[in-house]
């Protein structure tokens, strides 16, 4: 685990305007503080949706012409949040 990565991660979240700015920082810093394979089952039930938001936006990095990723289609701020005290608690 990498904390004074995992704390920037941390930082970025709190200053972020959006939820996909905070979703994308919250993803950075399970990457840095936990093995790949431990990340769905932290994230439990909404897992998945979590993940396949983070992918859009990775996607949408890679081809800047293509802005599929709305804010609309971001996980919720309570399980942000809710992830981002969990993460903190590590």
């Amino acid at each position: 685990m990498n904390k004074a990565l995992a704390e920037q991660f941390f930082t970025r979240y709190e200053e972020a305007a959006t939820r996909r700015e905070k979703a994308l920082a919250l993803y950075n810093a399970m990457i840095v503080s936990m093995p790949k394979e431990e990340i769905p089952s932290f994230l439990g039930d909404a897992g998945d949706a979590f993940l396949a938001f983070i992918r859009t936006l990775q996607n949408e990095d890679s081809d800047i012409s293509t802005s599929v990723a709305r804010e609309k289609d971001a996980p919720c701020k309570r399980y942000l949040n809710n992830l981002y005290a969990k993460l903190k608690a590590l």
